[in-house]
């Protein structure tokens, strides 16, 4: 009899535990997007770029933390905001120049898209699609952040290195 009590007892106590684990709280708000998610949308637009650089026998681009950094601090930046803009442009510029010792530096800013519609955006631009087919760059720092809408920003800055 004791053990059928014992036995109910430890049920009771598992069943009330996952009752609780299944209310409690989720630190994960479903518009914040999960690391994973942003480095998805990165990954997607470096590999979308550096197909079409590689179709036209081009260098691939290749991550830079310090654009990187850059990148995600301005796309912060956008959703705080609420908009696209380049505010702080010449200070990113500045910065890769003393740290990365960088030469030339481009950089695209954009929201709402999904990585495809983002790509080719910028390649039906003409503006943009020269920058992206210039041969000389070769570094790159990509940003995707979500606001709490889900809709995504995006920082894309580029640059080449002084020789």
């Amino acid at each position: 009899m004791k053990l059928i009590n014992l036995q109910s007892a430890w049920a009771i106590l598992l069943c009330f535990t996952l009752i609780l684990s299944s209310c409690s709280d989720d630190d994960n708000d479903s518009s914040t997007p999960t690391d994973g998610e942003q480095a998805s949308f990165e990954t997607q637009i470096l590999t979308l770029v550096n197909e079409h650089r590689k179709s036209l026998s081009l260098t691939e681009l290749s991550i830079n933390q310090t654009a990187e950094r850059l990148a995600l601090e301005h796309a912060n930046s956008m959703v705080d905001l609420e908009e696209v803009n380049a505010d702080g442009r010449r200070d990113r510029i500045d910065q890769l120049r003393e740290t990365e010792n960088a030469l030339t530096v481009a950089e695209f800013n954009a929201r709402f898209y999904t990585p495809e519609e983002l790509v080719n955006e910028w390649l039906d631009t003409e503006s943009n699609k020269n920058l992206i087919e210039t041969e000389k760059f070769a570094e790159v720092g990509i940003a995707a952040v979500k606001d709490q809408n889900d809709r995504y920003y995006y920082t894309f800055i580029m640059f080449d290195l002084r020789n």
